[in-house]
């Protein structure tokens, strides 16, 4: 029988979590795996998770452009 504890932690109000590079971002509430720990996460206010996600998506958007012949006029 197995008793380990879920261990569910929880941002403070106007926070949510990311990790610690801030290339995942996540909700306020965590709730960790057997392996995972709280170290492993940042508080980080709701706005600058929504300014990062927003930079994200622009660096997604930036990377999956399609080929343009006509960039490469100039050689």
């Amino acid at each position: 029988m197995n008793n380990q504890q879920l261990l569910v932690i929880k941002a403070e109000e106007g926070f949510v979590f990311a990790s610690k590079d801030k290339t995942r971002i996540f909700s306020s509430v965590i709730h960790l795996g057997i392996k995972d720990s709280k170290e492993n996460y940042i508080e980080i206010s709701v706005e600058e998770a929504e300014e990062l996600r927003k930079q994200q998506k622009a660096n997604q958007r930036n990377q999956h452009q399609p080929f343009n012949p006509s960039a490469y006029d100039d050689f």
